[in-house]
């Protein structure tokens, strides 16, 4: 190739018309990318964190329809569905708590029994 023909000219700050920088409003919109991350961490762990606490909402309100009054850190103390005065009290002791449920209300096949009994009494 003749040394007087070369495929760049000495100069070549003519060929740059465009200045290659960044325009302030394009700047302006984008956060810095250690921002953005951050944000992007942020936003995906409140969604972790909704969800975790929908999925355990569910499960206590699963367990609340097999056992009204169920809390995992105490007793089981059962509550009224109806609005026939609010919560249940919880029982005293076993020996004191069948005595006063068999007070209360009688089992109905008690009652089945004793009327058994009585047709068997006046037939004889």
């Amino acid at each position: 190739m003749p040394s007087d023909i070369h495929p760049l000219p000495e100069d070549i700050t003519a060929y740059f018309v465009y200045p290659f920088t960044l325009e302030q409003h394009v700047v302006a919109l984008t956060p810095p990318p250690h921002v953005a991350i951050a944000e992007q961490r942020a936003r995906s762990a409140a969604v972790l964190h909704a969800r975790e606490v929908e999925e355990e909402q569910r499960e206590r309100d699963a367990l609340h329809k097999l056992a009204p009054g169920y809390n995992p850190s105490s007793l089981l103390v059962p509550t009224a569905r109806s609005g026939g005065g609010g919560a249940a009290q919880p029982a005293a002791s076993g020996a004191a708590a069948g005595a006063a449920a068999a007070s209360a209300a009688p089992d109905p096949m008690d009652d089945l029994v004793a009327q058994l009994e009585q047709l068997e009494n006046h037939k004889s």
